[in-house]
């Protein structure tokens, strides 16, 4: 079969094969082109799911050129008759101005067949882009013109699929209603791969799963090992780990989403503080000289360990820290305007002469932000050692959708998001012990500012389905 005349199932078993896990699919416009590049949205929330290598400051095409825009290289290949053809130059561009994300160089120094190359060039209605996640890194694409088979298939498979929408008015007064596959802000319809079918909706899922946690009780701590067995976790704070092996969710490192497009968040229901990123700074003294000897400068000497030293303490936006002498700073940013002003801009922690003491760049800081606070729900526990540690999830959980890293430059030159480090340095002569941990947290109470849609629901009563009869064919 020629790749003209593919159908969307032989797509959808190649990108099985390939490893995907999750479907991006694109109703392109006219403009969506290689010389116009494939607009994906307002805002840098395509960061969310969209794998990116790494961002950088975008140089400018021209010598008197002030534009500030950032690029994300991607692994992208395009699925061809020839196998899988590697499109080098493809990227996302980062429009700090607008602000708004497009998708670049797909087709430079990449020798497609014109199946592919054809379509991408043209200001054609109708066409379709599907794109196949794998491994968290890689991008498969695929596209159809508009009376290919594949997009008729589209069409047919879109009306099977469905998705649910909340009807909530408080967190006790609330329900799912099911609705049409629609496309989310950044213009594509989003379906994960999960033992091998093709699913969408998968919040109600999640939803009954935690109200059976819930009424089960107490919780032995515990953690999935990757070979599938379950392990006794004894570190104090379990609560994520237990959460995610009660959900068959083997414990990782990743930054990627952990459950079918969503990431569970566990937070101790009696800390009022949640932790959001832990970035190293990249700039700065602390980077040029290392973490010891920022410690020295800028920390002071634990009360009850004296071979200790700590870097210690709650740093807020513009005021100055009287434990450090260190002032928080965001450099490069327009609070009013809400737009990032610099590609070298970035959080920073200066003296009182200004010397930058450590600084965390923007490009650095969006890449990690939003690769795991795209959809969150964030889930509640109590805790206790008798008989051995357990856990309890709690029956108000908080579903958050739609977070942008220009929200949380928000919240942190308004102060809701603050830098609270935990770094410190244990002496033993010669020898040094060093903790590092740099962490940016909010308090619960202002966590809402940092997404588009957050509503907290009460899961203790039987979920209200509002459902519909799915078409058939």
């Amino acid at each position: 079969m020629v790749n003209s005349d593919r159908s969307f199932r032989s797509v959808l078993l190649q990108f099985k094969e390939l490893g995907v896990t999750r479907v991006l699919i694109k109703e392109l416009a006219p403009n969506d082109n290689s010389k116009n590049q494939i607009y994906v949205g307002r805002g840098f929330e395509s960061l969310n799911f969209i794998p990116v290598r790494q961002i950088s400051p975008k140089e400018p095409a021209r010598r008197n050129e002030k534009r500030i825009n950032f690029k994300a290289k991607l692994n992208w290949l395009w699925l061809s008759n020839r196998g899988c053809i590697v499109a080098p130059r493809a990227q996302l561009i980062l429009y700090p101005a607008y602000p708004e994300v497009r998708i670049s160089g797909f087709l430079d120094d990449c020798v497609t067949d014109s199946v592919t190359s054809a379509p991408m060039s043209s200001r054609l209605s109708g066409r379709v882009l599907f794109l196949g996640i794998a491994q968290r890194s890689t991008v498969y694409a695929y596209v159809g013109n508009r009376n290919s088979r594949i997009v008729t298939d589209w069409k047919l498979r879109k009306k099977q699929h469905t998705d649910w929408e909340f009807v909530w008015r408080s967190p006790d007064d609330w329900s799912l209603r099911e609705i049409p596959l629609k496309h989310g802000r950044a213009g594509f319809y989003r379906l994960e791969f999960a033992n091998g079918k093709l699913e969408s909706g998968s919040i109600r899922e999640i939803l009954e799963r935690l109200q059976q946690i819930h009424r089960a009780g107490w919780h032995d701590a515990a953690r999935l090992k990757s070979s599938g067995v379950v392990a006794a976790s004894r570190g104090e704070n379990s609560g994520g780990n237990t959460l995610e092996c009660l959900f068959g969710i083997a414990s990782n490192a990743s930054k990627e989403p952990d459950y079918k497009g969503w990431e569970l968040k566990n937070i101790d229901a009696l800390n009022d503080r949640i932790t959001l990123v832990t970035p190293e700074p990249r700039g700065g003294l602390y980077a040029k000289k290392g973490v010891v000897e920022f410690v020295k400068r800028f920390g002071y000497v634990d009360k009850t360990k004296k071979n200790r030293m700590n870097f210690v303490s709650t740093h807020f936006a513009s005021k100055p820290n009287p434990t450090t002498k260190l002032t928080l700073g965001i450099e490069g940013y327009s609070h009013r305007k809400k737009k990032i002003t610099k590609n070298d801009g970035g959080i920073v922690l200066k003296t009182v002469r200004g010397l930058v003491a450590a600084k965390w760049n923007f490009a650095d800081m969006m890449h990690d932000w939003n690769r795991k606070h795209a959809r969150v729900v964030f889930v509640p526990s109590s805790s206790t050692q008798v008989g051995g540690r357990k856990y309890n999830y709690l029956q108000t959980v908080a579903i958050a959708e739609q977070s942008d890293f220009l929200k949380f430059l928000k919240a942190l030159s308004d102060r809701s998001v603050y830098f609270d480090p935990g770094t410190n340095v244990v002496f033993f002569g010669r020898r040094t012990k060093v903790h590092p941990r740099s962490q940016f947290r909010v308090k619960l109470s202002e966590l809402n500012n940092l997404y588009e849609s957050f509503r907290q629901v009460n899961i203790c009563a039987p979920l209200r389905i509002h459902s519909k009869r799915r078409p058939t064919g």
